[in-house]
């Protein structure tokens, strides 16, 4: 963990079977190498938006809205990611 953290990381998550790195775009390349360096190959990598300020959805049809536009969104041939900042609370996904 000191690794990523020296390297330009934010912060480490234990996941408990994998570890999430967070770090600013800017200290992506130099992560990966530190790690390179040092032979850990990653499972996976990958720039991902993490929003700053989540917002609560605890209705279930605002929630269904949401997640139909996500879906109609995602269906389009022009769009590479969608990202949102939504929160939705998980007795409402059942």
């Amino acid at each position: 963990m000191e690794l990523v953290l020296e390297a330009g990381a934010e912060d480490v998550v234990n996941n408990g079977d994998h570890f999430e790195v967070l770090s600013p775009i800017s200290a992506f390349d130099s992560i990966s190498k530190a790690l390179q360096e040092k032979s850990i190959k990653p499972e996976s990598a990958e720039l991902a938006y993490i929003s700053s300020i989540p917002v609560p959805v605890s209705d279930a049809a605002v929630a269904k809205q949401v997640l139909e536009l996500i879906d109609a969104l995602e269906a389009l041939d022009d769009v590479k990611a969608v990202h949102g900042n939504q929160e939705i609370d998980e007795k409402l996904m059942s």
